[in-house]
């Protein structure tokens, strides 16, 4: 499996023992200087302090951890301060593509993943091999970031500074297991057994919240990789080869929950995050695949005695696979000042930086260090990310350009006609894997 990101046992299982709405939140640290539509409108004078401009978002619109972290930079500085602007995250990158193209970008943002190979491709991005010894703590972070960074092989640059992480594991409803008299599943035959034991359309109760709309590729990779291996994906030069005629069984497999067995709400094909997280909490699905950020949400809906989470469950050979879901910070080439971006965005990685933004943010730290904090070690649900990690890798084709078209438009464009029977499987999976072909 190579090329995959990962963990490993040794180092995590020692740890185990977007607002809302159009309009952009501006939420400037106070410190000076206006910031513009990049990073000029940010810049001090001769004789003040350089302004630096970073852009970024949360999940909880009422959060200030950025800012409070931001606040906390500039006070140590008197040579440095950073200007923090919070919008949703769409709004972040619809910026940054209008600030490059206009040779205005910011100094630094926060990227998802899916964009970074599309961003590094127009040549905007600052590698940051350089500056990366610099970091005193860059022994610390987990190598599994690191790779992330890299776009999961190692002979890349760094395009990012890794932030916080995220893996994917199974969420399941304790009390309908109890009624169905079934334990949780430690196989992918177990869950659809399961699935189909709890299924009850009469009762509006379906086994599991599949994701058809924007990002659900996700999950259908997840899957796949679990079935038949990484390598009834992607090939060793990073191609993709779940369309080849020999894996179309796997791809089968994952639309049949909804084809065949009926395991998934008729809404399936339309269902977006907020359309899966709705159906757990309202009693309409039993299980679903996401990660910790979402089970404050679930617990307070569900009760914590109805829910449970555990790794995705093995093939029946033994194969495993779950995302390791990288955030990261990028610095940009054209900024005022890559170098002190690099500061700033390291200092978000920093180990009690890590620390705050966690507690606050409910994501995992990237530095192994701060796996043992308390906060962490008394969740369950940060437990069961621990254990999945052992069996936690980087998305495939994350490095490929067409990467996010393949998330955001052809997958949900895809599902529909998929799931209904419209096109065939060997369709379905062709399409996929066209946007990530060269």
């Amino acid at each position: 499996m190579n090329d995959k990101s990962t963990l490993g046992r040794r180092s995590f299982m020692k740890a185990a023992g977007a607002a809302a709405g159009a309009s952009t939140l501006a939420a400037c640290v106070p410190g000076g200087g206006e910031t513009g539509s990049g990073g000029s409108g940010g810049s001090g004078s001769g004789s003040g302090p350089l302004h630096l401009t970073y852009w970024a978002w949360v999940d909880d619109p009422t959060s200030t951890v950025v800012q409070d972290l931001a606040a906390q930079f500039n006070e140590e500085r008197t040579s440095l301060q950073v200007d923090v602007e919070i919008m949703p995250a769409e709004a972040v990158y619809n910026r940054v593509i209008a600030s490059i193209n206009a040779g205005d970008p910011p100094d630094a943002t926060a990227i998802h993943v899916n964009n970074v190979a599309d961003i590094a491709a127009m040549g905007a991005l600052q590698e940051l091999d350089e500056y990366w010894d610099s970091f005193p703590e860059a022994d610390d972070i987990t190598p599994a970031a690191v790779l992330g960074s890299r776009l999961g092989k190692e002979d890349n640059p760094l395009y990012t500074m890794p932030w916080n992480a995220l893996v994917t594991y199974l969420y399941y409803r304790t009390d309908w297991f109890a009624e169905a008299g079934i334990e949780p599943p430690e196989t992918t035959d177990d869950f659809l057994a399961a699935a189909r034991a709890i299924t009850d359309p009469d009762a509006g109760r379906y086994g599991y919240g599949l994701r058809g709309s924007s990002h659900g590729h996700i999950h259908y990779f997840v899957w796949l990789a679990t079935l038949g291996g990484f390598d009834a994906v992607r090939d060793e030069q990073g191609n993709p080869v779940f369309d080849r005629a020999e894996n179309l069984q796997y791809t089968d497999w994952f639309l049949d929950l909804a084809r065949e067995h009926q395991v998934t709400p008729p809404t399936a094909s339309g269902d977006g995050f907020e359309q899966i997280m709705n159906n757990m909490k309202a009693g309409v699905s039993g299980m679903m695949l996401h990660h910790i950020k979402s089970a404050a949400e679930l617990t307070q809906s569900i009760g914590a005695e109805n829910l449970a989470a555990i790794p995705v469950p093995a093939s029946p050979s033994g194969n495993r696979f779950t995302e390791f879901g990288p955030n990261m910070n990028a610095v940009y080439a054209d900024g005022q000042d890559p170098e002190a971006a690099f500061e700033w965005v390291s200092f978000l990685a920093s180990r009690e930086s890590q620390i705050t933004f966690s507690q606050q943010d409910g994501s995992l730290p990237i530095i192994e260090s701060a796996w043992d904090d308390e906060h962490l070690q008394e969740n369950p649900f940060a437990q069961v990310s621990f254990e999945a990690m052992a069996d936690a890798y980087l998305m495939p084709f994350t490095d490929r350009p067409g990467y996010s078209r393949l998330a955001e438009q052809t997958w949900p464009q895809s599902t529909q006609p998929a799931l209904s029977g419209g096109i065939t499987t060997e369709e379905f999976a062709t399409g996929l894997a066209d946007e990530v072909r060269e």
